[in-house]
């Protein structure tokens, strides 16, 4: 999967953690879109001079054998809408 990282200030940089680690301005710079292939936690914080750090923002990207157990999706963007998924 392909995953790309923005913010709303174009000017911020991006640092990035693969690891599940939280990211500081000592973490990978975001410079192109990221290719996952296997089960990742990405990190990211956005950082611009003279500015706080933006909150961290966490993504899992699962690559798993095929199952037939229902997963259960919910992530907290969602809690303020108060539904959530499940998947197969």
């Amino acid at each position: 999967v392909e995953v790309s990282i923005s913010t709303l200030d174009e000017n911020a940089d991006i640092y990035y953690t693969l690891d599940g680690s939280k990211p500081t301005t000592s973490s990978s710079l975001y410079t192109s879109p990221l290719t996952f292939t296997d089960t990742t936690i990405l990190k990211a914080v956005a950082v611009l001079d003279g500015k706080l750090k933006s909150e961290v923002i966490y993504a899992t990207y699962l690559f798993e054998e095929p199952h037939e157990i229902p997963v259960a999706l919910r992530h907290r963007a969602f809690c303020r809408k108060q539904s959530s998924g499940l998947y197969r």
